[in-house]
């Protein structure tokens, strides 16, 4: 029999793609700089970490994210997904990134 062994919960890591407005006008798809935190999971945290992964925009109209929940000894497991819709993003979500 093998031995049981204990993973430690230790934070959540997020990933996804933004749609983006472009300066000038135009949109498109882009894949958003992943980000980790290691507090309590709270929509607010998740919202703030919305970004443009650096190539800068006037605004986000969406974005689709996966969350992975992170354990001790380097496991990652799906949670879950959630599409953020422009009424949910903060006013100032991390554009340039």
């Amino acid at each position: 029999m093998l031995p049981d062994i204990t993973l430690n919960h230790i934070g959540f890591r997020f990933t996804g793609t933004a749609t983006i407005n472009h300066w000038g006008g135009g949109q498109s798809e882009i894949d958003m700089k992943a980000w980790t935190t290691y507090d309590e999971l709270d929509e607010q945290k998740m919202l703030e970490g919305i970004n443009d992964a650096g190539f800068g925009c006037e605004s986000i109209d969406h974005a689709e994210i996966t969350c992975y929940a992170l354990y001790d000894h380097g496991h990652v497991v799906y949670d879950y997904e959630d599409y953020i819709t422009s009424d949910r993003i903060p006013m100032n979500p991390k554009i340039g990134v």
